[in-house]
């Protein structure tokens, strides 16, 4: 789903699903986030574990462009997401 603000568009990858769809109270705290003026020119992509946390969703990443907003920097730390840069070509994944 997308989520369009005023100076950004969210990407949100979620499921149809009742169960495990996204909160309501997520869609409005990336709401706010996507209409801050901060986050224009901003790439936003929201992770399938979504879901609203104290400060900001849970699974919120973008790229950074004139501004750090420090309140959304660090929530998502240690929620089982991980990245790696990887050299050449990936043909098969596997998990340890």
């Amino acid at each position: 789903m997308k989520i369009e603000g005023k100076y950004t568009i969210a990407q949100v990858y979620t499921t149809k699903d009742a169960a495990t769809a996204i909160d309501d109270y997520a869609v409005a705290q990336i709401q706010a986030l996507v209409d801050n003026p901060i986050h224009e020119g901003c790439k936003v992509v929201v992770m399938p574990d979504v879901h609203p946390g104290v400060v900001g969703t849970i699974g919120y990443t973008q790229t950074v462009n004139q501004a750090i907003m420090p309140n959304v920097v660090g929530i998502d730390i240690g929620c089982g997401m991980t990245l790696a840069k990887v050299k050449g070509r990936i043909k098969k994944i596997s998990r340890s």
